[in-house]
């Protein structure tokens, strides 16, 4: 007889809403890969890119269009320089669907390092004339 754990079954490894209980979570892009959903409720199959996250245990971030232009803008639209960059996730009850406010889960990209301001010239004063040398 097994005796296998269920638990990362039950909560399974793509976020959810109760996810975000406790607030916002930050997390750092592991991997990043194109999902295929299988057809369901009379819709066809779908591919959507997904943010693997490098935690234990793993979990999975499926990006909408909007996300995936955020993290597009902020980090190139090529995915392999997304890996290794950090995010923060959070709830945002102002997300709508048809219609309805359903909130749902943004993307909130670390703000660029401020650049460091470049140091004013200094002007150094003219030279000084000696008034006592006659050369002219």
């Amino acid at each position: 007889m097994q005796d296998d754990d269920v638990t990362g079954d039950l909560s399974g490894v793509y976020l959810k809403r109760q996810d975000f209980d406790n607030g916002d979570l930050v997390f750092t892009i592991g991997s990043v890969d194109k999902v295929t959903f299988e057809a369901r409720n009379g819709k066809p199959a779908e591919q959507k890119w997904a943010l693997t996250f490098a935690c234990e245990p793993p979990r999975k971030f499926t990006l909408n269009k909007t996300n995936l232009a955020l993290v597009a803008k902020a980090f190139g639209k090529k995915t392999g320089a997304w890996v290794g960059k950090r995010i923060t996730l959070f709830l945002d009850e102002s997300v709508s669907f048809g219609g309805q406010l359903v909130g749902g889960v943004r993307i909130r990209l670390p703000k660029p390092a401020a650049k460091p301001k470049a140091p004013v010239p200094t002007q150094t004063p003219p030279p000084e004339i000696d008034d006592s040398v006659v050369g002219f």
